[in-house]
Formats: C-alpha cells, structure tokens, sequence
C-alpha cells in the first residue's frame, strides 16, 4: 500500500470535513455583499459538497476500478473535479439567485478556483505528510512527471 493511500484511508473523513469550511470560506469571501453570511454559506455547502463527495465515490471510483490497468485511469479523478466544479457553481446559482449573466459566471469561476485550489491544498498535505521533510515539493514532480 503505497503512503498516500494509507493517507486517504486513515484520514479521509477529515480531509472531506476540512474541505466543506474551506470552500464556504470562499464563496463567503466572494459573495460576502450578498444576503447570506459565512453561516449561511456553510450550511449550503455542506449539502452541495456532501451530494458531490456521494456522487464522486460512487461514480469515480467504480470506473477507476474498471479502468485501472489502462492509461485513462487517472483522468477520471481529473473530469470528476471538473464536473464537481460546473455541479458546484450551478448549486451557487441556485442558491444566490444571480441576476445578471456575469454573476452567473463568476459563481462558477469561484466554484472552479475553489476546486482547484481545494485539491492543491489536499495534495500538499498529503505531501507533508508523506516525505515529512521539506523536500515534499518531489510528490508533485513525481506525480505531473508522468
């Protein structure tokens, strides 16, 4: 078992709990001239994010399993995060209730950097966690080397 999957199973759950403040700070931090607070936001994205996080274990996983001796195997997790952010930004729409055509637009870029940013944040702690030194910037060179 290679230390980034002992990573995931041992501390998965938290890594999904962190994730929901993270976002919703975010969003919060975009939309804070808005009707709803950081509470509000929480809240919200504590549905989204569960349903997504549902949807992505079920749906990723399986066709990862299915594919996992080819070389499409890792683009899965790529398209999931994708979909997860286009998921996210029209459940931002929904929940703003955007007039014009640029707010829409931005719920869904703010949904994408979340995203993004969100899996660069779990990548690098799980870095740290795997060289525990501060030579973790080689996970990245290992892992876009490919």
């Amino acid at each position: 078992m290679s230390r980034a999957t002992g990573f995931m199973e041992k501390h998965g759950n938290v890594v999904a709990m962190i994730a929901i403040p993270f976002i919703s700070l975010l969003s919060w931090s975009f939309f804070h001239k808005r009707k709803y607070n950081f509470a509000g936001h929480l809240a919200a994205n504590m549905m989204f994010i569960t349903f997504a996080n549902i949807v992505f274990t079920v749906l990723v996983f399986s066709l990862q399993s299915l594919f996992k001796w080819t070389e499409f195997n890792h683009y899965f997790t790529y398209a999931a995060l994708v979909l997860q952010a286009v998921y996210l930004g029209w459940c931002l729409n929904g929940f703003m209730q955007p007039d014009h055509a640029v707010q829409r637009a931005k719920s869904f870029l703010v949904s994408f950097l979340a995203i993004v940013l969100w899996f660069f944040l779990s990548l690098g702690t799980m870095a740290v966690y795997i060289y525990q030194s501060n030579e973790f910037y080689r996970f990245f060179e290992r892992m876009f080397s490919h």
